[in-house]
């Protein structure tokens, strides 16, 4: 699949975009700093994340995070799976912040769950089935802090222990994204439960690091 991140110059701006989606009935499903991600109005299984960018996109992290799985040969489990994606710059002279355009993109990708969704206890099982690590996590004294730490050493440290070739490929993506610069800086890891959900078929799950770069 072939996807078009060349911009396109508009006069709608990122917030009349964002109301024009939901009156066309697509609901906001959750937001963050610089997002908005909506149930996609015509499809149930897809999403549309609306991300506003201060600057150029490509010194924004997930828009190289998109950038960089859409240029992907095969795809991987770890990484959400991606169906389009549009980049628009809209004109503002006079801009309060001398800028000279507005940027957004719109990412169309799989609906995934929450990775609160499940108990802790299914949550762990799956890296216990699918990573080598020694590491008990206790469901009876269970905080979120202490389940953070054990996702870190599970997704990053222990890495090189595990036979998932796919993790190993995912995590190696992220971290060399990370160290990776931009015209204003560099970019940084950001991965963590809060930007981990789930893919779930068939009764299955399994974990997708949805915006892993900052």
């Amino acid at each position: 699949m072939k996807f078009d991140f060349t911009p396109k110059l508009t006069s709608v701006s990122h917030a009349e975009y964002c109301r024009r989606l939901r009156k066309r009935g697509a609901k906001e499903l959750g937001d963050g700093a610089f997002s908005v991600v909506y149930q996609h109005p015509t499809k149930k299984t897809r999403v549309l994340k609306v991300n506003k960018c201060d600057e150029l996109p490509t010194t924004d992290g997930y828009y190289m995070y998109v950038k960089c799985i859409a240029s992907l040969r095969k795809r991987n489990p770890f990484l959400p799976r991606i169906f389009s994606v549009q980049v628009f710059k809209r004109p503002t002279p006079g801009d309060v912040y001398d800028r000279t355009h507005e940027w957004y993109f719109v990412v169309e990708l799989e609906k995934l769950v929450p990775y609160d969704w499940f108990k802790v206890a299914e949550r762990y099982a799956w890296f216990r089935r699918h990573i080598n690590s020694k590491i008990v996590l206790d469901p009876e004294f269970y905080d979120e802090d202490q389940e953070a730490q054990i996702y870190e050493a599970q997704m990053y440290v222990r890495t090189r222990r595990t036979h998932n070739k796919a993790l190993i490929r995912a995590c190696k993506l992220i971290k060399r994204l990370s160290k990776s610069k931009h015209r204003y800086g560099q970019f940084a890891h950001d991965n963590h439960i809060e930007n981990t959900m789930w893919r779930v078929k068939a009764s299955k799950i399994h974990p997708v690091f949805t915006d892993p770069i900052s």
